[in-house]
């Protein structure tokens, strides 16, 4: 059963990044973006959709020399002082979740960096405990 992962810190793989999904941004214990990874990819990326869409906001930070397993990440500039990224996979035929939680969570949310506004709002937390 998918449950939302995270906060994700910058550190290591991401989780659930090979698959698709939904992840949500963090600055200032405030979720403020959310976004959908549902690319299906291709050989060895097969439906790694959250991990391929994450690398608008992340960067690889080549300074510091870690295993794959223990590698760092940064944000990229335009995102710079999130604090972490929460994410939630589904497998590949269910992936089109990924898509209708996005929208339902914007709606409801109301994200700051997100472009689409709606006139419903509420308090929706997420954490890795709901």
């Amino acid at each position: 059963q998918p449950q939302w992962e995270g906060p994700w810190k910058f550190e290591g793989p991401l989780p659930v990044g090979d698959k698709q999904g939904c992840y949500a941004v963090e600055k200032d214990s405030q979720i403020i973006y959310i976004g959908s990874g549902v690319s299906r990819g291709g050989g060895i990326y097969e439906g790694c959709g959250i991990g391929a869409r994450i690398g608008h906001i992340i960067v690889w930070d080549k300074s510091v020399s870690r295993t794959i397993m223990t590698r760092l990440y940064k944000p990229r500039p335009k995102w710079e002082g999130i604090s972490g990224i929460y994410t939630i996979g589904f497998d590949v035929e269910f992936a089109y979740l990924a898509l209708s939680l996005e929208a339902y969570l914007i709606s409801r949310m109301i994200p700051e960096r997100n472009a689409v506004r709606t006139s419903s709002t509420s308090n929706i937390a997420l954490s890795a405990d709901s």
